[in-house]
């Protein structure tokens, strides 16, 4: 993940090789994990200060960019009570920001936009980012995360300049239960996906350079399941993607996911994220998050791409969910092989091809037609 993400392999194995003697089951595992990764982001954030002292713009966007990276992996392990947990999300966010800021300095093309929009009596966020263009307007994907992601692994993941590439805007926002909405105003998942991404699609489509008719939704992991209910339930959304397919809990709980054990802490996130008390109302409502309901309902062009191997959610989520598209004209679950590469979750094992290969699709159905 922290290749995927603009980590090289320097920082990543400085940041690990005081950890190889310590036992995850040890309890100074998470402050060891936090101590390491965090360090080695305020590191390159003092590199990168140093570079842009002198004006070398490009060489401080790295540098930020390698800090936000692994401000983003010291956080993980901790639990969402632990103040360390928001200090490294926090200086994730202001990394990634000074990175961009560099860019712009450079000279760069593309704009970055650290926004906030209302979402009843709060506020959610997100990183809107514009390719040059010079048409008129641009399409849009709003990009959802999944059950702990954060839009700061998102953007990371090079999904915005991937879409770019192609012409294609970003909005990839924290919707509620994750990220900023879960951290700092402790907003819980929502089953009703719709709700958020409406919000967001309200938001951009405001905007005088988006295209409010070639808007996409686009989920990871959980999001495959976010972002499917959202195309179902609000027609205004002109595409949809799932980056790994989420059927239903039901079907998830059928399967063994044997990555999900041994994750520090992850019945406390799971109340705090689903915004329940025990384990008997986390299953009630887990297993609310299902896309059997809705899946009819889907009328626009619909991928679900996924790993062959993966390990949390299997291949069937996807080719079930695409099966069940019956009235979008263009439903295609793309299993991803080990001859591909991306055949993990999320297409961990090589992010850069999974955000290639969502990009050519989605340029395809915003094309002119012939």
């Amino acid at each position: 993940v922290a290749l995927g993400m603009g980590a090289n392999i320097n920082d990543i194995m400085r940041a690990i090789a005081p950890l190889q003697d310590i036992s995850p089951t040890d309890p100074k595992a998470q402050d060891a994990w936090w101590t390491n990764w965090n360090a080695a982001g305020e590191r390159l954030d003092g590199v990168a200060a140093d570079y842009a002292a002198q004006g070398l713009w490009l060489a401080a966007q790295h540098s930020h960019i390698r800090a936000s990276a692994m401000y983003s992996l010291a956080e993980r392990m901790l639990p969402l009570d632990d103040l360390r947990k928001n200090k490294a999300h926090t200086a994730s966010i202001h990394a990634l920001c000074a990175s961009e800021a560099a860019c712009a300095l450079a000279g760069a093309s593309h704009s970055f936009t650290y926004l906030h929009f209302p979402y009843g009596e709060h506020t959610l966020s997100g990183y809107l980012y514009k390719p040059a263009n010079t048409a008129a307007t641009m399409p849009c994907a709003i990009a959802l995360n999944g059950f702990d992601g954060t839009k700061e692994l998102a953007y990371l993941s090079g999904f915005a300049e991937a879409m770019g590439a192609r012409g294609i805007a970003s909005f990839i926002i924290d919707q509620p239960g994750t990220g900023e909405a879960l951290r700092r105003h402790n907003m819980p998942l929502e089953i009703e996906s719709e709700h958020a991404a409406g919000a967001a699609y309200d938001f951009i489509a405001n905007d005088p350079h988006i295209d409010a008719g070639r808007i996409a939704i686009v989920g990871q992991s959980l999001g495959g399941y976010y972002a499917p209910r959202a195309a179902a339930m609000d027609d205004r959304f002109a595409a949809c993607i799932a980056w790994a397919g989420f059927y239903s809990m039901q079907l998830y709980y059928e399967q063994e996911n044997p990555s999900a054990e041994g994750l520090p802490g992850i019945m406390e996130y799971a109340f705090r994220a689903y915004g329940v008390a025990n384990e008997q109302e986390l299953v009630e409502k887990a297993l609310k998050l299902t896309l059997v309901p809705v899946l009819d309902k889907i009328k626009v062009p619909f991928l679900c791409a996924h790993g062959g191997n993966d390990q949390q959610t299997g291949p069937l989520h996807a080719t079930r969910a695409v099966a069940g598209a019956v009235n979008s004209p263009n439903a295609k679950a793309h299993i991803f092989t080990e001859d591909e590469g991306a055949s993990e979750h999320c297409g961990v094992d090589n992010l850069a091809l999974v955000n290639a290969y969502r990009a050519d699709w989605l340029a395809q159905q915003f094309a002119p037609a012939a």
